[in-house]
């Protein structure tokens, strides 16, 4: 008997036939920790037709996905105007002598952000010390 050649694996070669896949969707394994299994277990537990694990992890990937969420990533996007009341944090902070990665994540800025803005505030005659 001969096997198309996209049917063809190791265990063909070794005399054992092989049938393709029949199911609709791939399936994807998982690795839950104990207590996300039971926090799942529990879930499904409380729904009215009380779905299997794998149906309850499927829901609730659904809803997860549905879910519009900001998240807050990081710092606020670059060009975002300095108020009068940060050049006041930021010369107090830099007064303080403390590190400006510190600074940049008090001010959500980036610490290039509060490197220009030294800059800026010297030029209009504000002291700043190194």
């Amino acid at each position: 008997m001969s096997i198309r050649p996209e049917y063809r694996t190791l265990g063909n070669f070794l005399g054992v036939e092989e049938r393709p896949a029949t199911g609709q969707n791939p399936i994807t394994a998982i690795r839950l920790s104990d207590e996300m299994r039971e926090s799942v277990d529990a879930w499904a537990g409380r729904q009215d037709d009380t779905p299997n694990r794998s149906e309850a992890i499927r829901r609730r990937v659904e809803l997860g996905l549905k879910v519009k969420v900001k998240c807050k990533l990081g710092p606020r996007p670059a060009g975002r105007p300095w108020t009068p009341a940060e050049d006041a944090q930021l010369l107090a902070l830099l007064d303080s002598k403390m590190d400006r990665p510190s600074i940049a994540r008090k001010l959500k800025r980036t610490v290039s952000a509060i490197a220009r803005r030294r800059s800026i505030l010297n030029k209009r005659g504000l002291k700043v010390k190194k």
